[in-house]
């Protein structure tokens, strides 16, 4: 699962380098009087002009917690993975308060998006 998750943190952060986006891969202190890392790609000014923190989440659909919606529900895991980010450790609060977008993305290990 982190051997997936670092190919596609460093596939967008290439995508953003080909662009000219200035992007930054796992920057730290962006939030103040902690050493959390929101961010596995930063883009500035990207969102309306704000920082963009991109966090790339892997999940697999089959675990115990998702294995019946995900049967019935496409994309359930997925749903699953992208709350537990934006509640996770205040994560998304906390890059609020700094004027960071603080957006996950969620992949499923079958390749849901």
């Amino acid at each position: 699962r982190n051997a997936r998750h670092n190919h596609l943190r460093d596939a967008l952060f290439h995508t953003a380098v080909s662009a000219a986006l200035a992007p930054t891969r796992e920057e730290r202190a962006l939030l103040p009087g902690t050493a959390a890392r929101p961010a596995d790609v930063l883009i500035p000014h990207w969102t309306s002009g704000k920082n963009t923190a991109y966090d790339v989440t892997v999940i697999n659909p089959l675990q115990q917690l998702t294995l019946a919606q995900a049967a019935t529900t496409p994309g359930h895991a997925l749903t699953v993975a992208y709350d537990r980010k934006m509640t996770a450790k205040g994560t998304a609060a906390a890059c609020s308060r700094e004027g960071i977008v603080f957006l996950p993305l969620s992949v499923e290990t079958l390749g849901g998006w």
